[in-house]
């Protein structure tokens, strides 16, 4: 007499197939309620212990607390982002976000974060808890260097620590070079050019300072809405002047057609000339209509 399996033995048999490659996922649908739950117990362990070395010793309680740190570093350094978007949206730029630095930390640079606020690119670097920021930037000026230099689009740098308020300095690419002092003419190591802020704060007043949000204006058209151009701009004395100018230049042609041509130019052209800007300035002009009126003067001449 053959032995029925039980459904959810079966379905693990077929769950481990899965695994292995050699078969495609069970479906869950023909169980009952309660084997149904058996089962997906079962199959969540599998998936928690995926990756396991069933041979590897405990960790150390130092690997422990050091993967402890990790991760809540990780989350300071998140918390650190949240907060400074949330201050850069609320007096720079609504549409500022930041986000993990992964092209940064995939090529080895120490760059965690990257603000983009007004079209601005501000790389953050993350120092230790309760750091000194101006002994920090002076130890971590070749990591700054080479943020800048692999990424030529970041405007500036965020130097930072974690601490619960944390404070930070915007550091410009001309901070990590070397420069030299007047009047004494010695060289200078790098130092940092703005002050110590909260890290939210300093991003924000890099933000407004450099990027600056204009208040819309009233044109002036707006305000004097009567005044056409033509009013402001005296149409005749230019057209005139035009005129002039060419029947002068045809005086001193060598050329007798030209001379002739040119030097005959007077009043009807002018006139001519300042109704079509005339008709330009308020957008009335017709092309057709000033090309026929030229041939006329042509034909008249």
């Amino acid at each position: 007499m053959t032995e029925l399996q039980d459904p959810v033995d079966e379905l693990l048999d077929a769950y481990f197939d899965y695994l292995e490659g050699v078969g495609e996922e069970p479906s869950l649908d023909h169980l009952t309620s309660e084997q149904r739950a058996e089962a997906e117990q079962l199959i969540s362990s599998l998936k928690a212990a995926q990756g396991m070395d069933p041979e590897a010793s405990r960790p150390s309680l130092a690997a422990l607390m050091a993967q402890a740190s990790a991760r809540r570093d990780a989350i300071s350094v998140e918390s650190l982002g949240a907060n400074i978007e949330t201050a850069l949206r609320r007096s720079a730029d609504p549409r500022a976000r930041v986000a993990g630095d992964v092209a940064a930390q995939a090529a080895g640079l120490a760059s965690a974060l990257v603000i983009y606020a007004r079209g601005l690119r501000i790389r953050v670097l993350v120092v230790d808890e309760g750091a000194d920021i101006d002994t920090a930037y002076a130890a971590s000026v070749p990591s700054i260097a080479a943020v800048f230099g692999a990424f030529p689009d970041s405007n500036a740098v965020l130097v930072t620590n974690l601490d619960p308020i944390p404070l930070g300095a915007i550091v410009d690419r001309d901070d990590v070079v070397t420069a030299i002092e007047t009047p004494s003419g010695r060289a200078r190591p790098p130092r940092i050019s703005r002050p110590v802020l909260h890290s939210p704060d300093a991003c924000a007043h890099y933000v407004t300072e450099t990027m600056p949000a204009f208040e819309p204006f009233e044109h002036l058209a707006s305000q004097r809405a009567a005044m056409s151009s033509a009013d402001v701009v005296d149409v005749d004395h230019i057209a005139a002047g035009a005129v002039e100018e060419i029947a002068a230049s045809g005086a001193r042609a060598r050329l007798a057609a030209k001379k002739d041509s040119w030097a005959s130019l007077g009043r009807p052209e002018a006139t001519l000339l300042a109704t079509a800007l005339r008709r330009a300035l308020a957008g009335e002009f017709d092309e057709t209509s000033f090309r026929q009126q030229v041939e006329e003067l042509v034909d008249v001449a």
